[in-house]
């Protein structure tokens, strides 16, 4: 999963992520800024990931089980990238 966020925000160009955590409490997100094109970056990609039927807590880290299939990964990696692009063109 953080592979792929890593990936994906390097091909989108997009530089304000944090990716951490380990194992089973992966991490995903934006480091803050006060300017208003930030805080819209930011609304827009959890709005839109909620719209595509994610629940990504903002600035909390993620929980993996093993009941989370390669199939969710994979969807959750889906949702995020065009909930990203959609963000980078609100700005």
């Amino acid at each position: 999963l953080l592979a792929g966020y890593k990936e994906m925000t390097e091909r989108l160009g997009i530089e304000n992520v944090r990716i951490g955590g380990i194992g089973p409490m992966p991490f995903f997100g934006f480091h803050r800024g006060d300017d208003e094109r930030t805080k819209k970056f930011i609304d827009v990609f959890y709005r839109e990931t909620l719209d595509g039927g994610l629940y990504l807590p903002d600035g909390h880290i993620w929980f993996i089980s093993l009941s989370h299939t390669d199939e969710d990964i994979a969807r959750t990696l889906e949702v995020s990238e065009e909930a990203l692009k959609r963000a980078k063109q609100a700005m």
